[in-house]
């Protein structure tokens, strides 16, 4: 078709965009519904495979999706074939250079088709990842971005909120740290009150307690069932479940109930006496606050003489502290005090431990 000086060519590379150019002389140009290819006028369908009504270029043996994501085509011999498609119900569809892309929502991870939920390292695990290490996790209704926590891959997935051991991390720490977390994520560390909170509040969850003692013996302690309050309830502990292990004393018994205190949030309930600053760490304690003789491990020695107790159990204190201000774990006067090393983790309940 012979057309003026000045035209506008639309070529098989650039089916959406004509380009205007003139000449000295009248030239030719493709009729609708054909391209330019060189020096010649194609069809649509010589020319090659297109989405949406042949605004985005398929190259041969490229694999693309429709702009609302529910046709997934591919282009063998300028031959366009699409299957029908559908993002995950935990994706959203996006449009990226005209192509659509299902991208998994915040919180959850995957190829778009399938989204796994991140609420907790047992979830990460149950995606395929088995080693340890720092992961990031997004529990359900937690009100910031994902948090980085310490994964057990190994050990089946299990998040790790707490370890305290020798070094240079101390556990006399404010209110606002303990709420936050503190310490280095990959060793000596306290996750966070409100991420424990968000945690706990989500599933059901087995609280495992592994602890070295001075003497180098391996103790374990498991709840079936561990929760805690939001801050409005100071995150007090209102579900632990049963108790199994080989650590002797059931040592969260006594802080069942109870509120979590700071040096500078006492919530003890010991009146003049301040058991965070006793026992050198954050903790909830609770029991029987007044003993008539001293314990090596749960017990120091306040006014008017008076010996005072916070409870049987405090993993928070200073490991390179002496009697109450050292870790410790139920009322023996042996080798459960002055503990060298503890960690505390949560898997959901229906993982069964061995």
């Amino acid at each position: 078709m012979v057309f003026t000086n000045c035209t506008c060519l639309r070529t098989c590379q650039d089916p959406n965009n004509c380009v205007p150019q003139c000449y000295n002389q009248s030239i030719c140009q493709c009729p609708d519904d054909f391209f330019m290819n060189g020096s010649s006028c194609v069809s649509k369908e010589e020319c090659g495979c297109y989405l949406d009504d042949y605004v985005i270029p398929v190259l041969n043996g490229t694999l693309h999706m429709n702009h609302n994501c529910t046709k997934n085509c591919s282009c063998i011999d300028d031959q366009l074939t699409c299957e029908e498609f559908q993002c995950s119900v935990d994706a959203n569809c996006t449009t990226a250079n005209g192509t659509g892309q299902c991208v998994c929502k915040h919180g959850f991870s995957g190829d778009g088709e399938t989204c796994v939920q991140i609420s907790d390292c047992y979830d990460i695990f149950k995606a395929g990842f088995t080693e340890d290490g720092v992961y990031s996790i997004y529990p359900t209704d937690w009100p910031s971005d994902l948090f980085d926590v310490y994964c057990e891959m190994s050990e089946g997935g299990w998040t790790v909120f707490q370890r305290n051991g020798a070094g240079n991390t101390s556990f006399q720490r404010s209110w606002s740290e303990y709420k936050d977390g503190f310490g280095n994520i990959q060793d000596i560390h306290w996750l966070g009150n409100e991420k424990l909170y968000y945690l706990t509040k989500q599933k059901t969850y087995k609280l495992y307690v592994v602890i070295t003692t001075a003497t180098n013996s391996s103790l374990y302690a498991e709840y079936s069932d561990f929760k805690i309050d939001p801050e409005t309830g100071n995150y007090r502990i209102t579900s632990v479940g049963d108790y199994a292990g080989n650590a002797g004393s059931n040592g969260l018994q006594s802080s069942f109930g109870y509120s979590f205190s700071t040096y500078d949030m006492d919530n003890d309930g010991l009146g003049t006496e301040d058991c965070a600053e006793s026992h050198r760490g954050g903790w909830w304690y609770g029991g029987n606050f007044y003993i008539s003789s001293k314990s090596l491990c749960n017990a120091w020695l306040g006014q008017n003489n008076v010996y005072y107790s916070c409870g049987v159990t405090n993993l928070n204190g200073n490991v390179m502290g002496m009697n109450a201000g050292a870790p410790f774990w139920g009322e023996s006067h042996g080798e459960n005090c002055n503990l060298y090393r503890t960690e505390m983790k949560l898997i959901p309940s229906l993982f069964k431990i061995k």
